[in-house]
């Protein structure tokens, strides 16, 4: 929830900014309803030890996030800005408030990771949402301008930065679930041998964050980590034997990633 308590307060400082920008009054209510977030906020980044990185530490994050999402949306990123200069700067036209709104929320989803200090995988899933629509709008107020051989070149030349990600999320796919498969049979060929005490490999091996499969609940092997009784018990459950403990397998051994 911090992530998300991350993203809002970077909205809501918008809020204030675009208030402040058009000169409109603040309401008792706005200023109570922002403490009490800001409070909250604080709490919340305080509750747990190491989860507020100090001042420094989130200086360090904020470069860190921002290199990382520089080096995987800087595409996407750099055509929308390059739209909007045209539409304000040299048609002076006003941005849709549509793509205002979005580009903001991507904006939003790229500093709410500032305090894991971390971005990629699942957290860059919707920053490339929102910058794909942000981009969309923006190409809809050129389509009266524009050919429409060139927006569908457009649209192609998104998809086509997709691809890759699609063939890897999808083989990601394929292989993680036969590879669960084949787990579970062994389990079950094992309870009808009567052999009630099993040990599996984990984890599954899954490469790509958009296969839905990343780090996922998986058998665990460390039964000094505090979740190693609630996973692997649950599955216990499920299977009707007495134990199931994890082997590790790092990467490169019977195809499996560390």
């Amino acid at each position: 929830m911090e992530n998300s308590a991350s993203a809002v307060f970077v909205l809501l400082a918008a809020y204030f900014i675009q208030k402040g920008r058009k000169r409109e009054s603040v309401s008792v209510f706005e200023i109570l309803g922002a403490l009490g977030f800001l409070a909250g906020f604080f709490m919340l980044i305080s509750a747990r030890d190491n989860l507020f990185p100090g001042f420094l530490g989130l200086l360090k994050n904020t470069i860190k996030v921002g290199v990382s999402f520089i080096l995987k949306d800087s595409l996407l990123f750099g055509v929308i800005v390059l739209l909007a200069v045209e539409l304000f700067v040299f048609r002076k036209e006003k941005i849709s408030k549509t793509a205002a709104a979005y580009f903001i929320a991507a904006l939003g989803s790229v500093a709410a990771m500032v305090l894991p200090g971390a971005f990629g995988g699942r957290s860059d899933f919707m920053t490339q949402v929102f910058l794909v629509i942000t981009l969309v709008a923006l190409v809809l107020q050129f389509a009266p301008l524009v050919p429409k051989r060139y927006t569908v070149m457009i649209y192609i030349a998104v998809l086509c930065m997709f691809i890759p990600s699609f063939y890897s999320g999808g083989k990601s796919m394929v292989s993680g679930f036969l590879y669960d498969k084949a787990r579970e049979h062994y389990i079950l060929t094992e309870k009808q041998n009567g052999r009630l005490n099993i040990a599996v490999k984990t984890p599954i091996p899954v490469s790509d964050p958009h296969s839905g499969m990343y780090d996922a609940i998986d058998v665990l092997d460390d039964p000094s980590n505090p979740a190693y009784m609630i996973y692997n018990s649950a599955k216990v459950t499920w299977y009707g034997i007495d134990s199931l403990d994890g082997i590790f397998t790092p990467k490169g051994v019977g195809g499996q990633r560390a």
